[in-house]
């Protein structure tokens, strides 16, 4: 899964970086909410984990903007903030949970699994059309329970486009029979 941390405490930063990493996640890391927004745009995550007091843009408000362009994502805000009118503005604004620093780590993997199973939950991750199968989650295609793959290079690189489910590079790698 793709995570994209929004913390300005380059510290915790890199610490949840490292351990979602070692959870298996593929995480990329900003610093400011403004900046938040264009990676977000082209990172393409399946879970956000959101700090609230961020330079350049509040978290509150990259919270309101992301929710108006990426519905779909997950998002986990992280907070020093402890009233609970702060939280209950959050969810409201779309954020799937909040979890107040400090924080156990974890914790924060347990809630980032729990709103990714939901998510897997509600969508499947494989599109299917007669023998062909792309699996969103995974980034493979299938056709007739075999891989799409020429022997001799790697698999097509499919990237997330918004209204696109797949693009790839070479069309000749794609072996059509």
């Amino acid at each position: 899964m793709r995570v994209l941390i929004v913390e300005d405490d380059a510290s915790l930063a890199l610490f949840l970086q490292k351990g979602l990493k070692l959870e298996g996640h593929e995480v990329a890391w900003v610093g400011d909410g403004e900046t938040a927004l264009a990676r977000a745009e082209e990172y393409q995550p399946d879970l956000i984990v959101l700090d609230l007091s961020l330079p350049r843009k509040d978290g509150t408000e990259v919270l309101a903007e992301m929710r108006g362009r990426f519905d779909g994502t997950a998002v986990l805000v992280l907070t020093g903030r402890s009233r609970v009118e702060e939280r209950v503005k959050c969810l409201n604004l779309g954020a799937d949970d909040c979890l107040l620093k400090p924080f156990s780590f974890h914790e924060l993997t347990a809630r980032c699994r729990a709103l990714l199973r939901r998510r897997e939950h509600y969508a499947d991750p494989v599109l299917r059309h007669g023998d062909v199968e792309l699996n969103r989650m995974d980034r493979k295609v299938m056709r007739g329970g075999r891989a799409v793959v020429k022997p001799d290079r790697p698999p097509l690189p499919l990237r997330r486009l918004p209204f696109s489910s797949v693009t790839y590079r070479e069309p000749s790698d794609v072996d059509a029979t």
